[in-house]
C-alpha cells in the first residue's frame, strides 16, 4: 500500500504540473490576458484546479466518476492527435543548425536510456489499482475485468507510442530539453492555435481524471491508516470504501489535493520526478511486487 500510495500520489504533482505549465500560455495568447494578471499566474492555476480536484477527490465510489473519465479520455486522444497533425503539417521543428547533431537520431543509445526504463514502470504501473475497479464492476467476474484490460492496455499502449514517436521526430533530442520539463506539450510555441487548444484541453484532462487516481490514493492513505492503528480486518474488507464516514473522506481529500498540488507548484520538472519515482516505486510495482 505504501509503494502504490507514493506512486499515485507522485502522479497527482504531476498532474497539477502539467495545469501550471500549460494553461497560463492559452490566457496569455488567447484571451490577451497580461503576463503579469494574477489569471496567468502559477500561484492561480496551482489553486483554482485544486479546489476542483478537492470536489472530485471526494467522492465514494468510481462510478460516480464515469462520464468525467469519459471525457478525459477523449482530450487526451484530441491532444495525441493534435501532435500528429502538427508533424504532418510543419515536419521537424527543434531549434538546429545543419550541423546540429540532435535533430533526429535512426538509432542511439544515451546514457539517460535507464531513466527511459523508469518512466515506462510509472506508465504501467497503474493496474495495481485494480482491486478498486474490480469491486465496483456489476456481476464482476475475473473474465470481465480482463475484457477491459484487453482494451484498455492496447489503447495505453498506442496512445503512447504515437506521442512518443512524433513527438521525437517533431524535436528529436530537444524534446527532452530542460526548458520542456518533461512535458512535450511545452516544445511547441505559445502562438500555435492547435497547440494552445490541447493545453486548454488538457485541463479538462486532468480536471477529469485527477480524481480517479486521486480517489485511488485516498483509499491506500484509508488502509494504510486502519492497518498502522491495527485494524487489519477492517482494512482489507471489500467494502471498506462504502464504511468511511463522509467526514473523513473529505478531510483525507483536502490533505491529499492540497499538499500534492503544493509540491507541484514547488518542484517543477515533471520528467525528474516520474524518473525519481519510476525508479523506487514504480520498479518496485512492476517487477517485485506479485501481479
Amino acid at each position: 500500500d505504501i509503494v502504490v500510495f507514493c506512486n499515485n500520489y507522485a502522479m497527482l504533482a504531476v498532474y497539477s504540473r502539467v495545469i501550471i505549465d500549460s494553461i497560463p500560455p492559452v490566457l496569455v495568447q488567447f484571451l490577451r490576458v497580461p503576463h503579469s494578471s494574477i489569471w496567468a499566474s502559477e500561484e492561480f492555476w496551482c489553486i483554482a484546479p485544486g479546489v476542483i480536484f478537492f470536489g472530485l477527490t471526494s467522492v465514494r465510489n468510481m462510478a460516480e466518476l464515469k462520464w468525467s473519465s469519459i471525457l478525459g479520455i477523449a482530450t487526451i486522444m484530441f491532444a495525441a492527435l493534435a501532435i500528429v497533425i502538427e508533424f504532418g503539417r510543419f515536419g521537424y521543428q527543434g531549434d538546429y543548425t545543419p550541423n546540429d547533431t540532435r535533430r533526429v537520431n535512426t538509432w542511439a543509445i544515451h546514457g539517460t536510456f535507464p531513466a527511459t526504463l523508469a518512466t515506462l514502470t510509472v506508465a504501467y504501473s497503474y493496474h495495481f489499482n485494480a482491486p478498486i475497479f474490480y469491486h465496483e464492476l456489476e456481476d464482476r467476474s475475473p473474465r470481465k475485468m480482463m475484457q477491459t484490460v484487453a482494451i484498455s492496455f492496447p489503447t495505453i499502449g498506442t496512445t503512447y507510442l504515437v506521442v512518443a514517436v512524433f513527438g521525437y521526430l517533431s524535436f528529436g533530442d530537444h524534446v527532452a530539453d530542460g526548458s520542456a520539463g518533461g512535458d512535450v506539450i511545452n516544445n511547441y510555441l505559445n502562438t500555435n492555435t492547435l497547440i494552445n487548444a490541447v493545453r486548454l484541453g488538457l485541463f479538462f484532462h486532468f480536471a477529469c481524471v485527477y480524481p480517479v487516481m486521486s480517489v485511488c490514493v485516498r483509499h491506500s492513505f484509508h488502509r494504510f491508516a486502519l492497518t498502522a492503528i491495527g485494524r487489519r480486518e477492517e482494512a482489507t474488507h471489500p467494502d471498506m470504501p462504502a464504511r468511511v464516514p463522509r467526514a473523513v473522506i473529505v478531510a483525507e481529500a483536502f490533505l491529499i489535493v492540497a499538499t500534492a498540488c503544493a509540491f507541484a507548484y514547488f518542484y517543477g520538472n515533471i520528467g525528474q520526478l516520474i524518473v525519481f519515482v519510476g525508479a523506487i516505486c514504480g520498479a518496485t510495482i512492476m517487477l517485485t511486487v506479485p501481479g
